[in-house]
């Protein structure tokens, strides 16, 4: 059964106090996620990817086999594995 947007927001996410530019952070148990996130969107994409496998399609970096949820991470990690490098890695 795959949960709603807003069943995984529910379960999985609790709010920081406010005054916070991140104001989200996720509650599953023993996440080691270093930082908090901006929008209800990013959360929910957090948990469904990192937590519960819900439709992930990912991105892995052909260099060095890293995996990755998010197309700006991918994008972010190839510029850093490509700087200064004449041949880029494919990622997708």
């Amino acid at each position: 059964m795959e949960l709603t947007h807003r069943q995984i927001f529910n379960l999985y996410v609790r709010q920081l106090p406010s005054g916070n530019r991140r104001s989200l952070a996720c509650k599953y148990s023993r996440c080691s996620y270093p930082s908090a996130f901006r929008t209800e969107e990013e959360a929910v994409q957090h948990v469904t990817s990192a937590h519960l496998n819900q439709s992930w399609e990912g991105f892995v970096c052909l260099t060095c086999g890293v995996l990755m949820a998010r197309k700006q991470d991918a994008v972010r990690h190839v510029k850093t594995m490509n700087a200064g490098k004449k041949y880029e890695c494919a990622v997708w």
